[in-house]
């Protein structure tokens, strides 16, 4: 287009040019036609070849910014398709240093907790007059032998017997009834017995206690023993 518009304004410039030269100078035109047609194709050749040159210089740039435009977008496509994949949540967790090692979870459930040991129970003067008074009820209520209390009887006395001391602070209160009151029935068959020539209807008995210390292999301390003397 820029090409042609030149072309037509080169004419008309030439065609002015020649009008202009006929009414100046008639008889130098008329004498010499071909100079003057000669004259304007060598001007416009060389207008023609230089329209051609920009036309191919432009088309040269424009093959250039082409095929960069893909050589770019290549590039692009390429470093689109290489890029490395987000990583997961787990890999952008950071390794534990040495000073913050991980810790194992909290469990919960608790480790069994060792039941302490139960202190010894503390008898006093109200729990041995309950153990008398349950023994005595006891003896009292046999039919076969009379059971006379007698409060002034004594172990060491030497006129009475015993069959065993039940340990108060090992066997515990109850225990220590069933024991005492075994104590009566035995009481009761050694009374009876006639092989043995031991014949009574009635017995003085009484029941006491006493501290004792403990064996030197045993925790240190003092155990309460009961005994029912008959004589």
């Amino acid at each position: 287009m820029k090409r042609t518009t030149l072309f037509i304004m080169m004419i008309l410039m030439l065609t002015g040019t020649a009008g202009c030269s006929r009414t100046a100078n008639l008889h130098t035109a008329e004498s010499v036609p071909g100079e003057t047609t000669l004259k304007s194709a060598n001007e416009i050749l060389p207008e023609r070849d230089k329209d051609e040159e920009e036309e191919s210089l432009e088309e040269s740039i424009e093959s250039d910014i082409s095929v960069a435009s893909e050589t770019v977008a290549e590039s692009s496509t390429k470093e689109t398709n290489s890029k490395p994949t987000t990583p997961s949540a787990v890999d952008k967790t950071p390794p534990p240093t040495a000073g913050t090692l991980p810790q194992p979870p909290a469990s919960s459930s608790q480790p069994p907790r060792e039941s302490p040991i139960p202190a010894a129970p503390v008898y006093t003067q109200k729990d041995f007059d309950e153990i008398i008074a349950a023994v005595r009820e006891y003896a009292e209520s046999q039919t076969d032998i009379k059971f006379a209390w007698k409060p002034t009887m004594r172990k060491d006395d030497g006129a009475s017997g015993y069959h065993d001391t039940p340990n108060l602070s090992r066997d515990g209160k109850e225990r220590l009834i069933r024991e005492l009151k075994y104590n009566v029935d035995l009481t009761v068959q050694l009374l009876m017995d006639q092989t043995k020539g031991i014949i009574s209807c009635t017995v003085d008995y009484n029941i006491l206690w006493y501290e004792q210390d403990r064996y030197f292999f045993q925790e240190p301390g003092k155990d309460i023993f009961f005994v029912l003397l008959y004589g």
